[in-house]
């Protein structure tokens, strides 16, 4: 009968970057930090087309206005997408 073979057996499991784990890392430490406004400039404006809304109102159709909204990006050798900016290593206003 065959054994599975153990993954963590000495020298079979990989301790190195790969080079895409390189790539990603060598991009996010060449990009400059900055502020993403996006999402503070949709809920703004629900905000204030809202005015008077219950609160629970308000926050649900301002989520429901950053997601139909906000800029998707999707980079090259990313294998799990998604971020609350709308570009790489920016902070997002709320």
């Amino acid at each position: 009968m065959r054994t599975k073979a153990d993954p963590f057996d000495k020298g079979k499991l990989q301790t190195s970057p790969s080079p895409r784990v390189k790539r990603l890392r060598a991009r996010l430490q060449e990009t400059k930090a900055s502020i993403c406004p996006d999402r503070a400039r949709i809920m703004t404006r629900v905000f204030q087309e809202l005015d008077g809304q219950h609160m629970v109102t308000l926050w649900a159709q301002a989520f429901d206005a950053v997601l139909r909204e906000m800029r998707i990006y999707i980079a090259h050798d990313e294998l799990i997408v998604g971020n609350q900016a709308s570009t790489p290593m920016a902070a997002p206003l709320f």
